[in-house]
């Protein structure tokens, strides 16, 4: 650095000018250039942040939708023309929609999900078990009767005719068993399904009083709930002269 000093004091004035500016122009050249590299990059990091956000927001958008769907399926198993088979695309939907949520969310937001998911999956596989034994009464029921129409002798008409009463039976007993668990699905998945609804707000940086939230949520399975009462009690009546229906009935008696 002395040496570098020396020599420049011994150039003549123009000269010496003459480096002097042409050295600081480097130097600010390679300042400018710097801040170039850095707005760069801090562009780079901002756009990946924009664009992370918005890949979050579309897929955490597409589970919502696809778990209310899901949801809906699950409290409507105990009709008739709601069928284990015509819930497996809204369960594909569900698997996938929680694959992408795997990639984008961070761990705390995993955590609430899978909390959820496994609530969720819980309450599938109970309702599952239920409607598959309600369904395979159901087909035997209308095999038999198909059996009955073929039959050629009276004592086995009477005997296919009570199968199919005890089969009624117990799809009675099953579409009642549904009805209880189906009920109160939405109750009992508010609290891990609240949680998520937060966690996937704050990563999206949308703000929100949490205890109001928490609050509203529980108030409305509470309105739910009364609003249902009057509806449940409907189903049970009608159940109950189902059931004496069929109870009075008597099985035929073989000739």
């Amino acid at each position: 650095m002395h040496s570098v000093w020396q020599w420049l004091l011994s150039l003549d004035a123009p000269t010496r000018a003459a480096v002097i500016g042409a050295t600081t122009t480097v130097v600010s050249v390679a300042i400018a250039f710097l801040g170039v590299l850095l707005t760069i990059r801090s562009n780079q990091v901002r756009a990946r942040e924009d664009q992370l956000i918005t890949l979050r927001r579309e897929a955490y958008l597409e589970a919502c939708e696809v778990t209310a769907e899901a949801v809906q399926f699950l409290t409507t198993l105990v009709e008739p023309n709601v069928t284990l088979a015509s819930g497996l695309p809204v369960m594909r939907k569900v698997g996938g929609a929680m694959g992408k949520l795997h990639i984008l969310a961070d761990q705390t937001t995993l955590n609430v999900v899978m909390t959820y998911l496994n609530a969720f999956l819980g309450e599938y596989i109970e309702g599952a078990k239920l409607k598959g034994l309600f369904e395979m009464n159901a087909a035997a029921i209308a095999s038999i009767q198909q059996r009955i129409a073929l039959a050629n002798t009276t004592d086995e008409r009477n005997k296919l005719q009570t199968q199919i009463l005890q089969l009624s039976r117990a799809n009675v007993s099953l579409t009642k068993q549904l009805i209880d668990h189906c009920v109160n699905i939405v109750e009992r998945l508010n609290t891990p399904a609240t949680a998520v609804t937060l966690a996937l707000r704050k990563e999206l940086k949308l703000s929100l009083d949490e205890d109001w939230y928490q609050r509203m949520q529980a108030r409305n399975v509470e309105l739910n709930t009364t609003r249902l009462k009057p509806v449940l009690e409907g189903i049970r009546e009608n159940i109950v002269k189902i059931e004496t229906l069929l109870a009075d009935l008597v099985p035929p008696q073989r000739s």
